[in-house]
């Protein structure tokens, strides 16, 4: 479903418990997406960064999560309570949509954590990042 307003009103993604490499922290301030690397993925690419995606890119995300239909998961998933692990918290809103995920990866199944990655990896794309070995 393409909105009007491709901009959100508001974001936050993060990974963190061994996350791959590059930025794992997004978030959506002053019309403008900051990234930093996680605290934990030992990332070489400097501290907090911003920049500003355009509508399209936008529209790109949004569709990504159109695709997984993000907006009917539930607040929580996995096992909240064990803290080793791969772990993903989202807040997303576009429009008059809007979706607030806490998330314990390990022991989900995997078609979620692909999921998961797919809304990483275009959100790595937005801001220009690419893996060092695609670097070369």
């Amino acid at each position: 479903m393409r909105t009007l307003f491709p901009y959100p009103r508001h974001l936050l993604h993060s990974l963190s418990g061994c996350p791959p490499p590059g930025p794992a922290c997004f978030v959506w301030r002053e019309g403008r997406l900051l990234f930093c690397p996680s605290l934990d993925d030992g990332y070489e690419g400097g501290g907090i960064g911003s920049v500003m995606p355009a509508a399209k890119a936008w529209e790109g995300f949004w569709e990504v999560c159109d695709a997984i239909d993000v907006w009917s998961w539930p607040p929580f998933l996995g096992d909240l309570t064990f803290y080793d692990g791969f772990v993903w918290n989202a807040e997303f809103a576009v429009g008059d949509r809007s979706v607030k995920i806490g998330a314990q990866l390990a022991g989900l199944p995997s078609t979620i954590e692909d999921d998961v990655m797919r809304l990483h990896k275009t959100l790595q794309q937005m801001i220009g990042w690419l893996p060092r070995c695609a670097r070369r």
